[in-house]
Parts: C-alpha cells; structure tokens; sequence
C-alpha cells in the first residue's frame, strides 16, 4: 500500500486511499489497522546507508500513517539499536534472517500488547 518508488531516489509512491480503505474495512469488523514500517537491508548494508535519501522516504512514509491517525510500530528503531544490524539480514539484499524476524515479531506483539493494556 505505501512503499518507496524505486522509479527516482528519494521520491516516495503513496496510496492513502487504498491504506484509508483498508483502515475502514479493518474497522468494519471491529478491528483496528496497524501500520508496521520494515527497514529493508540497503539502510544497513548500502553505500549511502541511513543517508538523507533513506530518511526521507522513512520520514515520508511514516508522515503519511500519521496522517491517516494509523498506530505505528517502527522495526527500523528497533534495528538500530541492534548491536549490528546488518546480523538481521541473510545477506545484502535479502529478507530479514531468523534473528532479524523475530526481533520485528517481538517488537509488534509487545506494540500490540502494549496498544491492548492502554485501552483497559
């Protein structure tokens, strides 16, 4: 739904109505959409690694959840605080290995768990 174009560097390709109706679908049934930002590996391993243009679209991205009064659960700064980040990934380019998965698990169940006790 929101992913960055890999068209231009540093623009950003949107689809706020395709996430505001998911949001109200999701609502219908009682539920309520979460939106999970996922660093991909180029931020850890790439030349210009957490430069301006990766900000950017992070930034972009992440202002248009907010907009959208969608809850937000960022796996990139749970990555950063890994002692080294790039041990997430089975190699440049790739999907996050074990470690790296299970962190972003955990992260999102205590996120949740924490967005449920608030409610009470």
């Amino acid at each position: 739904m929101i992913a960055p174009a890999p068209r231009a560097a540093g623009s950003v390709s949107c689809s706020p109505a395709a996430t505001r109706g998911a949001a109200a679908r999701t609502a219908s049934w009682g539920g309520r959409l979460v939106f999970v930002y996922l660093p991909e590996s180029d931020r850890y391993f790439g030349a210009a690694r957490d430069g301006r243009i990766r900000a950017h679209i992070r930034e972009r991205v992440l202002s248009i959840a907010a907009a959208l009064e969608l809850p937000i659960v960022d796996i990139a700064e749970a990555f950063g605080r890994a002692p080294d980040p790039r041990a997430l990934f089975v190699y440049p380019g790739s999907h996050y290995n074990a470690a790296g998965y299970a962190l972003a698990a955990q992260t999102v169940q205590d996120a949740l768990a924490r967005r449920m006790t608030d409610a009470r």
